[in-house]
């Protein structure tokens, strides 16, 4: 067993580093509750679409080009993200209705409107906490889409591993079962034969060794599904799953 251990915790050197060195000083995420953050570019278009749209349907002057492009330069310079101005497509908003999270990162089940199921799809990767968050911002940027996740750690104290994970809420309309929620976020990381860059490819196939690894260091610790220290609450219309890379 020792040795297959160590075999598992090779993984984590880097260079000189050794695995207890690593353990010591890696950057955990630490995310213990719900806080809701700002709105996204892709809430912000969908609503400046839609003001493009009241705009033609009634004939009234609601908002001049120039503050069209202010808005469109502020979402480079701010997050980094790049909409033409032709690729803005006035439509009446197409809304689901909210889902909403309580602090303990439950879905608030008196206010929450939308109707479809909710999946949690978990990735886990061999980053600290400012190279999980540079990672998914890489991501946003190129995609123009945002997927609000929990971030954690899994932290196995008996073998001194750790890394951090992301566990991405999927609700749209048309995902019906964790397989299909999966493909979505792992579309959106980059994980399809065609669009993988050396930084995506690297990223996905950490997700499928560290999956393989938490697997068996779980196994003797008795600890894997944890999220940092906790299980992540389940409710009657949510579903956890650990799903691997197809």
């Amino acid at each position: 067993m020792e040795r297959e251990s160590s075999n598992y915790l090779s993984f984590f050197e880097e260079g000189d580093l050794s695995h207890r060195h690593r353990y010591e000083s890696f950057k955990r995420v630490s995310y213990e509750e719900y806080l809701p953050g700002a709105m996204t570019v892709m809430g912000r278009r969908i609503l400046l679409e839609y003001l493009l749209f009241i705009q033609e349907e009634t004939g009234y002057s609601l908002i001049q080009e120039d503050e069209i492009d202010a808005i469109l330069n502020c979402w480079v310079e701010v997050d980094g993200i790049s909409v033409k101005r032709d690729e803005l497509n006035p439509r009446e908003f197409d809304y689901d209705g909210e889902l909403i999270f309580l602090p303990n990162k439950t879905i608030n089940q008196k206010l929450t409107k939308n109707p479809h199921p909710v999946f949690y799809i978990t990735v886990e990767l061999n980053m600290s906490e400012d190279k999980l968050f540079e990672f998914l911002k890489e991501r946003q940027q190129a995609t123009g889409k945002s997927y609000f996740f929990f971030p954690s750690s899994l932290d196995f104290k008996k073998r001194q591993a750790v890394w951090n994970r992301a566990s991405f809420v999927v609700c749209n309309r048309g995902i019906e079962n964790d397989l299909q929620a999966a493909e979505e976020v792992y579309k959106w990381l980059g994980w399809s034969y065609g669009s993988f860059t050396d930084r995506t490819h690297k990223a996905a196939i950490n997700h499928l060794m560290l999956s393989a690894i938490g697997e068996a260091l779980g196994k003797q610790e008795q600890s894997y599904g944890f999220i940092s220290g906790e299980a992540l609450p389940e409710h009657q219309e949510g579903v956890f799953s650990l799903v691997n890379l197809e």
